[in-house]
């Protein structure tokens, strides 16, 4: 694929030469979640390119309790909220997607 870019796009070629990229250290934060007490989130900074900025990105650790916390959380939001519109609050049954890759077992 870098070949074919590089081929196709010669402003991507000069940058794919110049690697300036710094390098990421993923690094984890703990959180006091009003809902879901002490949390442990994943965090990695990326700089944006041209900006005086950095993004941030949170992601849970694989940690499967964490994770079906989260889960209960989105699924009781849900539940309120189509409570509130008067909507079904059954849970949905999960469908087979084709043409994406089976799901990781380690998450719930």
């Amino acid at each position: 694929m870098i070949d074919d870019l590089q081929g196709e796009y010669p402003e991507f070629r000069e940058l794919w030469k110049r690697l300036d990229l710094a390098p990421s250290a993923p690094s984890v934060r703990c959180f006091d979640h009003p809902t879901l007490g002490r949390i442990e989130l994943g965090y990695v900074k990326l700089r944006l390119a041209g900006a005086d900025a950095t993004l941030v990105v949170y992601q849970p650790v694989l940690d499967s309790r964490l994770i079906a916390r989260f889960r209960d959380l989105v699924e009781e939001r849900i539940r309120v909220r189509l409570r509130s519109v008067g909507g079904s609050v059954e849970r949905p049954v999960p469908t087979k997607r084709a043409g994406r890759r089976p799901a990781d077992p380690r998450w719930p």
